[in-house]
């Protein structure tokens, strides 16, 4: 199966979930969910592993020097990653 990704869907979607309460948020999502993060980000790995646990079907994606924007810094990790993640 061929997947193609376009990453300016996640430019387009970011703007509006800035200032959201994420856990809140988090516990009606029933889709697949892959959760990026880099190991030395602003916020706390825990949120990670929480978003994760209220998740039911998500993955955590770890990334090194990656900051806020993952498919800007790390493009060939982060487009794999998610290329393996919507289409196994």
């Amino acid at each position: 199966m061929h997947c193609k990704y376009d990453g300016r869907v996640l430019l387009y979607l970011l703007p509006s979930l800035v200032g959201l309460d994420q856990l809140s948020l988090a516990r009606s999502i029933t889709a697949k969910t892959l959760l990026v993060y880099d190991r030395e980000d602003i916020e706390p790995i825990e949120q990670a592993h929480l978003l994760h646990a209220i998740i039911e079907e998500s993955k955590i994606l770890m990334i090194d020097e990656c900051a806020q924007l993952p498919w800007i810094d790390q493009p060939e990790i982060f487009g794999t990653a998610l290329q393996y993640f919507l289409c196994p």
